[in-house]
């Protein structure tokens, strides 16, 4: 070992102790509330009994509406929890000790997440240093209540999506079968934690058939149409298995129920009314530019009170406003209720009510497919509306990340760095994904953080070495397209 590896391994692991130390000083014995209390209860049945189920009592009906992954991992860990302390009841899992304890696995995510981070930006870059600071910068959105402290799929969806995708880049450009098959059960595993991933490694699947029928030379000939067909097939086997149980249950092949409702509620929204629109700017903004924003284009607090012209875009969970589409929501009236969340969410109360009515065994499935259908056609007959959308929701979910991917995607193009721009194109492709389709917000755009962070990190890289190491260009190049072979410890 050099003295040099020696000073990487030296400072990688001092790195290391040092986040994990930040790290586990926050998370807390703090309630499980909310998204992650839907997980927790689902792993609680699971592991308790033996089914996916929301339900808190029995008995226990066999669910679908959150995805699967994350279920199974919180599961695994209650089954643990109650073989060294015993079993308890459920309340005792949604805060105190065990809900600590419940949520140590977040640091084997972050350390996976980091992980990612490093191996795709040192195969790029070829620079541990680079490599090593932005493992550290990936991890900022990451260290808070909403991701470690609590059992969010959020920070398990984003390691995920890192790593597949590096794996698609390196077994597509240089690499093996073997990658081919772990890219895909990556990608599976990631949809299984974020259902929309099923669109984007389709999304995936036909740009790589496209790079094919442009010649791109990587991916011609047998052995790429081999690696081709062992991604898509084993993305087929860990996702199927899902799949074909919802169907059987529900008669649904779908991954999660939730869609309807994002759909509906993204089909309501794109409804809103030209003041409405210019609004979204101002209420979409950053805390700390939205007095600005609000002073230049006439915006205020006032104006997302009750009455006021932006009080359907009030999401405050504490305001007066949600107070009143709260108690629309649980009437099942979502014309009474006064923002655009609350109006979805109580159509939702609405139709469950009416299928539980008719005794339909699984209203909510039922409530959730009708609503996807009315929001998918609220969607197309306001199309224009709908892409106009997208420009202030992606100002809400991440601009600067999808500046970064789509900046470091053209200058991949560009410059012929096909398997970087092979890496950036998922992040890039969720993050478009939840911006078209539903209301975008800000957590789901830190599931393209880390991609961003580690691209336009590999694009300053080549960048540099283009204006100021003319002669180590055309090295940079070779890594690029080859990740798996970049040994240079620069």
């Amino acid at each position: 070992m050099t003295r040099m590896n020696r000073l990487h391994w030296l400072t990688a692991v001092a790195v290391a102790v040092m986040l994990g130390a930040f790290a586990l000083r926050h998370i807390s014995t703090a309630e499980v509330k909310n998204d992650a209390a839907q997980n927790l209860q689902m792993a609680l049945n699971l592991s308790h009994h033996a089914v996916i189920s929301l339900d808190v009592a029995a008995p226990y009906r066999p669910s679908m509406y959150r995805e699967p992954l994350p279920i199974a991992t919180d599961a695994l860990a209650v089954s643990l929890l109650d073989l060294v302390l015993g079993r308890a009841e459920a309340k005792a899992y949604f805060g105190g000790v065990r809900a600590r304890l419940l949520k140590y696995p977040n640091l084997l995510w972050l350390a996976l997440l980091a992980l990612g981070v490093f191996a795709a930006t040192r195969a790029f870059t070829a620079s541990f240093w680079v490599a090593l600071a932005a493992a550290v910068l990936c991890l900022k959105p990451f260290l808070d209540e909403t991701n470690l402290d609590s059992l969010n799929s959020d920070l398990p969806a984003a390691a995920l999506l890192i790593l597949a995708s590096f794996a698609l880049a390196r077994a597509m450009f240089g690499g093996g079968p073997l990658l081919a098959l772990a890219a895909g059960v990556g990608f599976g595993l990631l949809t299984l934690t974020k259902a929309s991933a099923l669109y984007v490694a389709c999304g995936v699947l036909l740009a790589l058939l496209l790079g094919h029928l442009a010649g791109i030379a990587q991916l011609r000939g047998p052995g790429f149409r081999l690696r081709l067909a062992l991604f898509a097939g084993s993305f087929l086997i860990a996702v199927t298995p899902w799949v074909a149980r919802n169907a059987a249950i529900f008669g649904r092949a779908q991954i999660a129920e939730r869609g309807g409702l994002a759909v509906y509620t993204r089909g309501l929204m794109d409804q809103m009314t030209a003041v409405e629109y210019r609004g979204t700017f101002y209420v979409w903004s950053r805390p700390r530019l939205q007095r600005a924003l609000g002073a230049l284009l006439g915006f205020g607090p006032r104006d997302l009170r009750l009455g006021g012209s932006l009080q359907r875009l009030n999401e405050d969970l504490g305001s007066p406003v949600d107070a009143l589409g709260l108690a629309a929501e649980n009437a099942g009236r979502p014309e009474a209720a006064p923002s655009f969340w609350r109006q979805g969410r109580a159509q939702r109360e609405k139709l469950e009510s009416e299928f539980e009515r008719r005794a339909d065994p699984y209203p909510d499935v039922t409530a959730d497919r009708v609503m996807q259908g009315q929001g998918l056609r609220m969607v197309m007959h306001h199309l224009a509306r709908n892409l106009a959308l997208s420009v202030p929701l992606l100002w809400r979910g991440g601009p600067l990340v999808f500046i970064a991917l789509l900046l470091t995607l053209a200058h991949s193009v560009h410059a012929r760095r096909y398997a970087l721009a092979l890496f950036i194109l998922p992040a890039l492709g969720m993050l478009l994904f939840y911006a078209l389709i539903t209301d975008l917000l800000p957590r789901y755009g830190f599931l393209a953080q880390p991609t961003a962070v580690a691209a336009i990190l590999i694009a300053l890289c080549a960048l540099w070495a283009e204006r100021f190491s003319p002669t180590r260009a055309p090295a940079a190049a070779r890594h690029a397209e080859a990740p798996a072979v970049a040994r240079d410890p620069r």
